[in-house]
């Protein structure tokens, strides 16, 4: 899928475009679909690809979407620990 095609996708062909296993998948992780698409369009706006380039297949971007959302709790968790020792 080329960047302005997924730049054009609305949120419904977003979600008829994951098939079973890739929405089990975002189940698996507690991901609903429109936190997917939420984190869809963040990818596609941070992205340095051209409208004509390949992102990838909709499996591969999903797979980008859980890793984009893992690191965001890992990120939150971490900072609810996070100290200045020197304070301490």
């Amino acid at each position: 899928m080329n960047k302005k095609f997924a730049q054009e996708m609305s949120f419904e062909d977003f979600k008829d475009s994951i098939n079973q296993e890739m929405l089990n998948e975002l189940t698996k992780m507690n991901i609903s679909y429109k936190r997917a698409y939420s984190i869809f369009k963040d990818i596609l706006e941070e992205s340095s690809l051209d409208d004509e380039d390949d992102m990838g297949t909709m499996e591969s971007i999903v797979r980008h979407i859980i890793l984009d959302y893992t690191d965001e709790m890992l990120a939150d968790e971490f900072c609810k620990y996070e100290t200045d020792w020197e304070e301490q």
